[in-house]
């Protein structure tokens, strides 16, 4: 199991921590399940792969196939509303964590201190959102960037692809 999992949308890349990842994506989860779904089904697909990549971790989030044109502000919506909530929630219990039942009886990836901090969780919301508003600043030259870290400037090397032949 890959310790990053990538988040991709509109031809952009980055990377984020496979455990505040999947704390995000529960949170989100969670919040679209208390919502009135029933202007919601187009966020049904995301939260499908939500919930696997969520308590897997071998695979990333494609937004441009898992977000169509009407789910992008619903999503939207619910993505700032829960990393607001993390951001104000102070640290997030590993119980708290263990709680959660996504996929099959399974909780979300956790790793890390007992105490998860809720920032570097939170800013992998905020780097989702600004893939998706076209917010999110350009990463240095030959990297991407890698969210969800204690860093909050954290990037990973783009490995350059070989010519053909």
């Amino acid at each position: 199991m890959s310790k990053t999992q990538s988040i991709a949308f509109g031809g952009r890349h980055l990377w984020a921590f496979d455990a505040s990842l999947a704390v995000w994506l529960a949170w989100f989860v969670l919040e679209w399940e208390r919502r009135d779904r029933k202007h919601m089904a187009s966020l049904e697909s995301f939260v499908a792969q939500a919930r696997l990549v969520a308590t897997i971790g071998d695979y990333g989030l494609d937004l441009d196939a898992l977000l169509g044109p009407l789910a992008i502000e619903p999503f939207t919506a619910i993505a700032r509303d829960v990393t607001q909530q993390i951001r104000v929630g102070g640290p997030i219990s590993a119980a708290s964590v263990a709680a959660i039942h996504l996929l099959d009886g399974m909780a979300p990836i956790r790793r890390g201190p007992e105490l998860l901090d809720p920032e570097p969780i939170a800013r992998v919301g905020d780097a989702i959102v600004g893939l998706l508003d076209g917010s999110l600043a350009r990463p240095p030259s030959g990297t991407w960037w890698c969210v969800g870290t204690a860093d909050p400037a954290a990037t990973i090397a783009t490995v350059p692809h070989a010519p053909p032949g």
